[in-house]
């Protein structure tokens, strides 16, 4: 069938009166003719086959567009499964009614959802997971493990970056690899001109900064007039704000006196850009993404991307239209997990709210807030914690909480998601420059790195991707197996002793580290995998 959005009081599938199911639409199309972006899902059973089905949808769009400007329609290789479009209620009514065919009944429309907007779910923290210690004892850095972070971009002109050439760039050659597409970063927002490697938001920069690279090292040490050596000093700064006595907001800038680095030094890192410069971006834009890691796999036979990090999504808000766990995107994430990949998914952070009582105010918690995609089954969804002391302080108040809808557990995991300190893009070194604490103070020069606090499920969320992309590069024939991977952090990792839909099944921090050690443990895994 045909999901029904229709606005208005006939529904010209069924040409009936009444069965328009309008609540989604409602407040963002109030009046007529406003145009909605919509997602048009292809059939995949259609007789001519899901390609040509796919472009008889795309040339009745696109035939509109020579007679209302504000039509829009994505190019029709941004996905498979879908047309991306932008129309009227009446527009869209059209095509669905011409899409008929009287002579076959076939459609090659099989449901309509609106596209909706996402957000983006904004040092010690490495420490906690354990992955300093992989890294001294199995020299498990992430290398030759390629992650995509689809988010904002990554500031490829950040130093952090610089030291293990983490970002992979544009070879500028075919855009096609064989049968592929070319591997590069992309820039799905749909913009004039593709801009992968900048971040004018900043988030992205951040994420990345969490799974891969490392703070620039001090120079060499020069000889003092007295001929002994200077103490050399890092080119690394970090920025924090925080309340003084009076509970006013300061911002601050120091040097940093020590090195930092993600939970995976080397591994590359994927900029797949799906939000803007102000941090808007839409659910088409991340199936794009999706629809791309898919196809430069080949669908899983040829896997150059291991795993993919999401820290960013929407709340679930329309079970009416789907299950939980079965929206476009979630059916995307598991789509690609079954082709092997790993996909980490944020949990959202929409696990509190305020509530009026008689008496007063109060925050609680919410269940049911885990946000999309991170309620698809293969996710990998991770809740945040404390960077330091989780078992003392426990889950954090905003982060997603289960179940979800349908009485599934999650979210799968936490990890760090409070006050964690990585990498600040140049376009938020130049907000924050603004800031009149900084006056003065802050004055950029090439080679130098700055790193700014941030919270939520988003750093949450790399901390274990980076967590994974180090294991896997010790760990190279669990590749292509994200439920193994899944049970094998979900097994091995510290209990918080909190409620199962607060804390998911465990806090990272002991797996990785635990796994490693265990001599017994890796025999039987071993084993295990060879029969």
């Amino acid at each position: 069938m045909i999901q029904k959005i229709f606005y208005g009081e006939t529904n010209p599938l069924t040409e009936q009166a009444g069965e328009a199911n309008t609540s989604l639409f409602k407040s963002i199309a109030p009046t007529r003719p406003r145009h909605i972006d919509v997602i048009i899902e292809i059939h995949l059973d259609h007789p001519l086959g899901r390609e040509a089905a796919k472009l008889l949808v795309y040339n009745q769009v696109a035939a509109l567009q020579g007679e209302d400007p504000e039509v829009r329609v994505s190019p029709a290789d941004s996905s498979r499964h879908y047309v991306f479009a932008t129309l009227t209620m009446d527009q869209l009514s059209l095509i669905v009614a011409q899409d008929l065919d009287p002579s076959t009944g076939a459609r090659a429309i099989y449901k309509v959802w609106p596209d909706h907007n996402l957000e983006p779910f904004i040092d010690r923290s490495v420490r906690m997971i354990k992955a300093d210690a992989c890294y001294r004892t199995f020299d498990a850095t992430g290398e030759n493990i390629l992650w995509a972070v689809i988010d904002s971009g990554i500031d490829g002109d950040h130093p952090h970056f610089a030291r293990y050439g983490n970002l992979l760039r544009d070879p500028g050659t075919a855009e096609t690899d064989g049968e592929a597409p070319l591997l590069r970063p992309r820039d799905f927002t749909g913009g004039k001109s593709e801009s992968p490697l900048t971040d004018g938001y900043g988030h992205g920069t951040h994420v990345a900064g969490i799974i891969a690279g490392a703070s620039p090292p001090a120079p060499a040490a020069k000889a003092s007039t007295k001929g002994e050596a200077a103490q050399p000093l890092l080119p690394a700064f970090r920025i924090r704000q925080s309340r003084n006595e009076l509970g006013q907001v300061r911002t601050e800038m120091t040097r940093l006196p020590k090195s930092i680095q993600g939970v995976a030094p080397q591994c590359q890192l994927l900029s797949l850009k799906v939000l803007d410069d102000k941090g808007a971006g839409k659910e088409s834009s991340l199936l794009a993404a999706l629809d791309y890691v898919a196809r430069v796999n080949e669908h899983g036979d040829r896997m150059r991307i291991h795993g993919v990090n999401i820290s960013l999504g929407y709340p679930f808000l329309s079970p009416e239209w789907y299950a939980a766990g079965h929206s476009p995107p979630c059916a995307a994430v598991n789509r690609l997990a079954a082709q092997g990949v790993i996909v980490v998914v944020a949990a959202g952070n929409d696990g509190s709210a305020v509530l009026q009582t008689e008496a007063n105010k109060r925050r609680v918690g919410l269940s049911q807030s885990i946000a999309d995609p991170g309620n698809a089954e293969d996710a990998i969804t991770v809740g945040s914690t404390h960077p330091n002391e989780p078992l003392k302080y426990g889950v954090s108040y905003f982060s997603g909480k289960g179940p979800t809808a349908d009485g599934r557990m999650k979210p799968d995991l936490l990890a760090p998601g409070e006050r964690i300190l990585s990498c600040a893009s140049t376009a938020a070194v130049a907000k924050l420059a603004e800031d009149i604490d900084l006056e003065g103070q802050l004055d950029p020069k090439p080679g130098e790195a700055y790193y700014r606090e941030q919270s939520g499920t988003s750093m949450a969320a790399p901390h274990v991707s980076g967590a994974i992309a180090a294991f896997l590069s010790v760990r190279g024939e669990l590749i292509g197996q994200p439920r193994r991977i899944k049970e094998l952090l979900m097994d091995g990792a510290t209990d918080l002793k909190r409620a199962r839909e607060f804390q998911g099944a465990l806090q990272v921090g002991g797996a990785v580290h635990q796994q490693f050690l265990d001599a017994a443990w890796l025999a039987d895994q071993l084993a295990a995998h060879r029969q």
